[in-house]
């Protein structure tokens, strides 16, 4: 069991990882349980791409560790504020994600292209479906998503 505290928008939670089975985590924060799925970094993917050294056994231990933090933190921060569906950019396809074309506190207008997804060799663009600002990204470049993976957050619409 790993136990760890996290702060979200100024307040503290305590969060235990309770178990560990190869890639998916249960975790509990204030007595409700939560499932999580971590997926490779986009550093560890081009790192297997390269092939330029192995990383060693404790540095993937180190990694593992820093990607199920993260992805915990992101299930909690979910779990306290659900997302509104208006707020959210999903990706339409599974496949590469090349680009994210932009940055938190930017604002984007309907239309605008906030990623490219490469799938079957062609580059999709995916579009902003509202005025509004970034809020968060939560997909990095050269990561594999799949349909539905969140890439974008936007600020609630007022």
């Amino acid at each position: 069991m790993v136990k760890f505290r996290i702060s979200i928008r100024g307040r503290t939670y305590t969060v235990e990882i309770t178990r560990a089975q190869g890639e998916s985590f249960d975790v509990k924060i204030k007595n409700k349980l939560l499932q999580v799925k971590i997926g490779k970094t986009a550093d560890e993917a081009s790192l297997g791409e390269r092939k330029m050294f192995e990383p060693s056994a404790s540095l993937k231990a180190v990694e593992r560790v820093k990607r199920a933090i993260t992805q915990t933190t992101h299930a909690v921060e979910s779990h306290i504020s659900p997302l509104r569906a208006s707020d959210v950019i999903k990706a339409p396809l599974p496949g590469n994600l090349l680009e994210v074309k932009v940055n938190v506190g930017e604002r984007v207008k309907k239309g605008d292209v906030v990623a490219i997804i490469v799938s079957m060799k062609m580059q999709n663009k995916v579009l902003a479906h509202r005025d509004g600002v970034v809020k968060e990204i939560r997909a990095s470049p050269s990561s594999f998503i799949n349909k539905g993976d969140i890439l974008v957050l936007l600020n609630h619409e007022d």
